[in-house]
């Protein structure tokens, strides 16, 4: 009974904690929503024209799951066969917006025996499942992915900015937790 009750504290607590964190940084990224007053000025000027910069974001998440079975046919040597499962993951990510979102249960079909040795080399190339893929994120705005693992294995966050890696995580374990975030200037 106390390991269920212990389950269930992990699965809610863990990314309410996550959530938190997130907002400490995105306010230490920006200080605020509200335009600093050296923007404010600039645009008041007719003279001066102002040129956003802007990043495409593409969050994608990993599923190194698998599971070894033991075979052990009569008058035979033992041997280990590795199979990959698809993994279960909980994932919050920041929008476009600037706020959360909040998926509980994604599938992870694509995982690491799916990708091939090849890519696992080149990070660069690395093709998991998709969260949220955004054209025209502002410079200078909080990115922020983590994916708490609900399966046996290990998974991989990954932001990429404009098709290359940025940051990446790993977390190893039932219910361990990867996050990369920061702010892309």
């Amino acid at each position: 009974m106390k390991k269920n009750k212990k389950k269930q504290l992990l699965r809610y607590v863990v990314p309410f904690m996550a959530i938190v964190l997130m907002l400490g940084l995105a306010v230490a990224c920006n200080g605020s929503s509200e335009p600093k007053e050296e923007v404010r000025k600039e645009e008041k000027s007719l003279d001066i024209e102002i040129i956003s910069k802007t990043i495409d974001v593409k969050y994608i998440v990993i599923g190194l799951n698998s599971i070894d079975i033991e075979h052990t046919p009569p008058n035979e040597d033992k041997y280990t066969t590795t199979h990959p499962v698809s993994p279960e993951v909980s994932v919050t990510y920041s929008n476009s917006q600037g706020g959360t979102e909040q998926i509980s249960v994604v599938r992870l079909e694509k995982d690491i025996h799916s990708l091939g040795l090849s890519e696992i080399a080149n990070p660069d190339k690395w093709n998991g499942e998709t969260i949220a893929n955004y054209k025209s994120v502002p410079k200078g705005e909080f990115l922020y992915i983590s994916a708490q693992n609900q399966s046996p294995g290990n998974i991989i966050v990954i932001i990429l900015i404009d098709g290359i890696v940025w940051k990446h995580s790993v977390a190893k374990g039932m219910y361990s937790i990867a996050t990369a975030n920061g702010c892309y200037d």
